[in-house]
């Protein structure tokens, strides 16, 4: 099974935008969830399929944010196939730190994502040219 992409943020107007950027580079469908339970629920559903996923996290989001996210994906094992990158618009220190706690965290970039942002990223780039 293919590596998917899952865009997890709950302004309609940035995932927006990051549909259009990342089908510059891919045909590839991103999953996309409005906050963080939403997300959890499509993982443990298919997040022990064995296929490895690429999830861009917001942090600060209504229901469940990115941290709490995070800590059940911890908790529950399901991030053992699973790469983080933050994508937010928090320029906060705290944050920064905190995620430097969680192994599975690559990366924290400042939203918006843009076409030099996907062209720095390469693991992003590696999932976008794949089927």
């Amino acid at each position: 099974m293919a590596n998917k992409i899952v865009l997890v943020d709950d302004d309609p107007i940035i995932q927006y935008v990051h549909r259009r950027i990342l089908k510059k580079y891919a045909n590839q469908a991103v999953v996309q969830f409005e906050n963080g339970s939403d997300a959890l629920e499509y993982f443990e559903g298919n997040g022990k399929e064995g296929s490895p996923h690429l999830v861009l996290l917001d942090i600060n989001m209504p229901i469940m944010d990115g941290w709490e996210f995070l800590d059940v994906v911890y908790e529950k094992g399901l991030n053992h196939d699973m790469t983080v990158i933050i994508l937010t618009s928090s320029v906060d220190i705290l944050d920064m730190e905190k995620a430097k706690k969680y192994d599975n965290i690559i990366r924290f970039e400042q939203k918006p994502l843009t076409a030099e942002k996907v062209g720095a990223i390469p693991i992003l780039l590696e999932y976008l040219e794949q089927d």
